[in-house]
């Protein structure tokens, strides 16, 4: 055998062996292709390694942004939707209330009640080219609600194509809406999972369930960043997308198992968490009791996709760049990636004064961060409204 034989042939087996490696690697997921859409089966049983991460993994640009503390818009809990100009706050049982990308208080833009143009239980999305909050009052069947965002004046009752109770809105590219009804509407021809419609009210398409299944879809929706919108229907485990009038999945989820029904202990109920062009972090919600009139009681287990990789890991603690500490992939399930590219995560004062001094006693806590956390805090009370993290995705 010549030496140039020899080298091809411990070349080949060098080849055979990574093959070897990268099988083994990717059985954690198959990938099917559907044009230029991927579908994502997950082998759950086959996950074996974790994986921990910064939160710099997914996004740059970190700034904190202190929201202004006064007797009009103090805040506790709250769920925040953040856009280049305007920070928006929902508290339950109070309002949303609107800030500047800077922090400063400007007013209260959406009162809760049963007024017309106040709402008991919401979702809702921004059009921030135009600068209007559009708001879906789950008890308000036959319109929507809508705010100038520059001037805080409500612009009129925004007609629904379809009378009901809808579950929740999402803006499309095109500056559609795109409306999850609550259930099937009573009208057969208005019967539809979900249904697109222009903002004179006008219905543009419907977009039935997939292989026509008798199902609901739950109301939790992602987005990230390119207008592809994430749908989980209850009870089956597939994510979906929207692509024409069809759902195609996304993502489906093999236990390795028979999975018992909803409500028996055993049983495995996925969900996303969030999603950015690299990452797709997701858990598996088990119960460990029987559903009673009383408590649910269960356990989670957290992973993270690497659309990259086709692999999938469990998700361990999450690296805080901006504060210097881990989080609980539990916890991480807080953080906020939108779909207009931000992301966000809030603190209440108190928690990130006890961080930051925690961060700054630390030699290797680096900049640019320790500057900015400390900057923060510097004329930051305990007693005062949440700090926001906020960042753009990679």
């Amino acid at each position: 055998m010549t030496k140039k034989q020899s080298l091809f042939q411990i070349t080949f087996l060098l080849f055979l062996l990574l093959l070897g490696f990268r099988q083994k690697d990717d059985e954690t997921v198959s990938i099917i292709q559907h044009g230029k859409d991927s579908e994502y089966l997950i082998h759950l049983k086959k996950v074996k390694d974790s994986l921990s991460l910064k939160l710099s993994d997914f996004a740059q640009d970190f700034k904190f942004v202190r929201l202004e503390t006064n007797k009009e818009c103090l805040l506790g809990e709250a769920t925040y939707y953040v856009t280049k100009d305007y920070i928006l706050a929902q508290q339950p049982k109070f309002g949303i209330l609107q800030f500047h990308s800077d922090g400063r208080f400007i007013r209260k833009l959406v009162h809760e009640g049963k007024g017309p143009t106040e709402y008991i239980f919401s979702k809702w999305v921004v059009d921030e080219k135009n600068q209007i909050l559009y708001l879906n009052d789950y008890a308000k069947e036959s319109y929507f609600l809508s705010f100038d965002l520059r001037s805080g004046k409500y612009l009129g009752n925004l007609k629904k194509a379809f009378s009901g109770m809808d579950t929740d809105i999402k803006l499309t590219e095109d500056t559609r809406l795109r409306v999850l009804p609550a259930g099937p509407s009573k009208k057969a021809d208005e019967n539809c999972y979900l249904y697109e419609q222009d903002l004179s009210g006008n219905l543009i398409r419907k977009i039935d369930s997939p292989l026509g299944l008798n199902i609901r879809m739950q109301s939790v929706t992602l987005f990230n960043g390119k207008f592809l919108f994430r749908y989980h229907v209850r009870d089956r485990d597939t994510i979906y997308t929207v692509q024409g009038n069809q759902l195609i999945p996304f993502m489906v989820f093999d236990h390795g198992d028979v999975n018992p029904a909803r409500g028996i202990a055993g049983h495995k109920s996925m969900f996303l968490n969030f999603e950015t062009t690299d990452w797709v972090s997701f858990y598996n919600f088990y119960l460990t009791k029987n559903i009673t009139s009383n408590s649910t009681q269960g356990d989670i287990i957290d992973y993270i996709l690497d659309k990259k990789a086709g692999r999938v890991f469990k998700q361990g603690p999450l690296y805080f760049d901006p504060t210097n500490q881990f989080i609980p992939s539990t916890q991480s399930q807080f953080v906020v990636f939108q779909g207009n590219g931000i992301m966000q995560y809030d603190y209440q004062a108190i928690d990130l004064l006890k961080q930051a001094k925690t961060a700054l006693a630390d030699p290797k806590f680096a900049e640019p961060y320790r500057s900015k956390l400390k900057e923060t805090i510097a004329q930051l009370g305990d007693a005062d409204n949440p700090v926001l993290i906020v960042g753009r995705y990679k």
